[in-house]
């Protein structure tokens, strides 16, 4: 079961040294982390062993390795006949991972729970997919993201969307910060699905039955547009108060505008009169009603995307999140590059909470993009070499950018076409075609474009609350 950065200490190390175990039945695995100033390697026939206490070394500060859910590279090596190894059998593929399952789930979604003639956004299924988030590729049409395959795995898929559902006392604001193109927005509409399906946790559970998509930035240009601070300063809204009282307003305008009108806000009018954040909350919670006539006892996910662009204002985005948050049958996820500006939980005001972003499941990958039929996975020597190629392809698609799967032409595009290319090459015995495939991907992750090492962690593992580069 994967854990998040901010596990204990005492945890991630005993996780380390069963890790430590595994990388040293990988020889090729060592040639890999020998770019790391901590590892140091002799030879000892008939393999190379690590001196002692290197590997703990360096998986300490490679802490993203630990974290990595690593059953999904190098599986259990498990006793096989004369001392060879195997793989442990992997899981069968899920709706989520084949094309169109996503799609296919979150219709039949709509059709049961959510749609009404009485609310113009749930009045047919081709309305509703019009405001589902979707990838922009620049000059080209943009990717709908529910048409696109989503891999991973199900165990990490049931934890996402237990982490989601969470009850908690006071009101607060899940949050998956980490980088751009390493698909935060799909994973919440796939785990609100996936939700669904678990049911509820001993009773005590959200169950959703709607998903709303709030963008404020991109999206095929599918979004509200924000508020300058400028424009706050000219309202005469120079205390806290009011600024929050006024993102409570705008809040409910963009609420309003998307579920009733079927429009986005794009020139946000000031009210001349500004309401309390309390008057504001009831008169949202009133329309939140309406908008769940479906399924009078359901539960809200209001997936809120770059809510930065709200407004550069922390106060704003405070009371535009609290609004909703606040309300007793909805659920607010916020996905954005950094954290949302509330506090930490155990606070008495309505808090954050992070959920940490979901890491692809590259066995299903390879299956789909690699010609891996070379392969003889009877002989130990091949097993080990495929097992190292799922952590360095790991490594190199973190590096590349999740969302270049679903992109023709895009770096990760060329990168399984000079893998497969490699494996191919009938003239070059299996060994040597998969040592060259790990060749190819250890460039990709360690070359200058790469950079620190916290860049990598930050795409591997999302970005960790007490970064500096995150706070408000």
């Amino acid at each position: 079961m994967r854990r998040s950065i901010s596990s204990s200490r005492a945890e991630g190390f005993s996780r380390c040294q069963k890790l430590s175990h595994r990388i040293s039945r990988l020889p090729y695995l060592h040639r890999m982390l020998k770019l790391s100033p901590a590892f140091s390697w002799r030879h000892d026939a008939p393999r190379y062993k690590p001196k002692q206490g290197c590997v703990l070394a360096a998986l300490a500060s490679l802490w993203f390795l630990a974290c990595w859910d690593t059953e999904s590279f190098v599986r259990y090596i498990i006793p096989h006949r004369r001392d060879a190894v195997r793989l442990a059998a992997t899981d069968d593929t899920r709706w989520w991972c084949e094309r169109g399952g996503v799609n296919r789930k979150l219709r039949d979604c709509f059709e049961e729970q959510m749609q009404t003639d009485a609310v113009a956004l749930l009045k047919d299924y081709e309305t509703y997919m019009a405001s589902l988030p979707m990838r922009e590729r620049s000059m080209r049409k943009p990717l709908k993201l529910y048409e696109l395959p989503f891999y991973v795995k199900e165990s990490a898929l049931n934890s996402f969307a237990m982490g989601m559902k969470v009850y908690e006392q006071r009101p607060t604001v899940a949050y998956i910060a980490a980088p751009s193109h390493s698909g935060k927005s799909a994973s919440v509409l796939v785990g609100f699905l996936r939700s669904r399906e678990q049911g509820t946790m001993d009773g005590q559970g959200l169950e959703f039955t709607h998903y709303l998509y709030m963008p404020f930035a991109n999206n095929g240009g599918n979004f509200h547009s924000g508020v300058d601070e400028e424009e706050l300063m000219n309202a005469n809204c120079k205390s806290t108060k009011l600024r929050v009282a006024l993102g409570a307003s705008y809040m409910r305008d963009c609420f309003r505008a998307q579920a009733f009108e079927k429009e986005y806000v794009d020139d946000w009018i000031f009210p001349n009169r500004i309401q309390s954040f309390k008057k504001t909350a009831r008169n949202l919670q009133q329309d939140v009603c309406e908008f769940m006539r479906r399924s009078l006892n359901g539960r809200l996910l209001v997936h809120v995307d770059e809510h930065r662009s709200m407004c550069t204002n922390p106060a704003f985005r405070r009371g535009a999140l609290r609004a909703l948050a606040e309300l007793p049958f909805v659920q607010v996820l916020a996905t954005y590059t950094d954290i949302p500006p509330l506090p930490a939980q155990k606070s008495s005001e309505t808090s954050r909470r992070p959920i940490p972003c979901l890491l692809p499941d590259v066995e299903t990958i390879m299956d789909q993009r690699l010609q891996m039929e070379c392969a003889d996975l009877e002989n130990e020597a091949v097993l080990l070499r495929v097992a190292t190629l799922r952590v360095t392809l790991g490594l190199a698609l973190q590096k590349l950018l999740l969302a270049g799967l679903h992109f023709r032409f895009s770096e990760i595009d060329k990168l399984c076409d000079e893998l497969n290319g490699q494996l191919l090459h009938a003239n070059v015995n299996v060994k040597r075609r998969l040592e060259n495939c790990i060749e190819l991907c250890n460039r990709k992750w360690t070359d200058d474009r790469a950079g620190k090492i916290e860049g990598l962690i930050d795409l591997l593992c999302g970005i960790r609350e007490d970064s500096m580069e995150v706070q408000e």
